[in-house]
């Protein structure tokens, strides 16, 4: 009797676990990729947004500031309850929507998204400061901060007596709770365009 011994090709035990630590290298990291890229999604949408909420905030500051320089009161007339005097540092909470600034006198109270008519009929989403009873609450919380700067020689001792001031915007959110808090401020000089004559 003979017995031939054939060789079948396969995969020994040893080969075999080391294809599947190799494919576990394989997925874990792209798994770790996928999670870092939604990630870095999640914070540059979250950054977008502050950049647009400060600069909403911004414009309608300016738009408080040109209101003011056209009344007899003077250019900061109208910003009054935010500027910051010898007597300590104010800051506002701005609702362009609702067209106010309010001084904070505890911790900002966060954004809401609200859907608002657009008057043709459809929607548009917005930010606002208060809670309509259709609005969600954002991570989002915004505060400004006006600092007078320049005094103007021989002008009467009010705030109108100042020819700038620094506006000073931040928008802070939280991501989660696995991430630090963040923020973005935006700052720019404004000036009184219609200086004392």
């Amino acid at each position: 009797m003979q017995f031939s011994h054939t060789h079948s090709k396969g995969f020994t035990l040893i080969e075999t676990l080391i294809s599947i630590v190799i494919v576990s290298i394989a997925v874990i990291t792209a798994t770790a990729a996928l999670q870092s890229s939604l990630q870095t999604s999640v914070f540059v949408k979250n950054q977008i947004t502050a950049r647009y909420l400060a600069s909403d905030a911004m414009e309608y500051i300016l738009a408080l500031r040109d209101a003011g320089a056209a009344t007899p009161q003077g250019w900061m007339s109208e910003l009054l309850p935010c500027v910051t005097t010898v007597n300590g540092s104010v800051t506002c909470s701005v609702d362009t929507v609702n067209l106010s600034l309010t001084p904070i006198t505890s911790t900002p109270s966060p954004l809401y998204l609200c859907s608002v008519s657009d008057g043709n009929g459809g929607t548009v989403n917005v930010f606002t400061q208060n809670n309509t009873g259709s609005c969600t609450q954002t991570i989002f919380t915004r505060t400004v901060t006006i600092t007078p700067i320049q005094l103007i020689p021989g002008y009467s001792n009010d705030v109108n007596q100042y020819n700038e001031a620094i506006v000073s915007v931040k928008v802070s959110w939280g991501s989660g709770p696995f991430s630090s808090a963040q923020s973005y401020t935006l700052a720019e000089d404004i000036y009184n365009w219609q200086p004392p004559s």
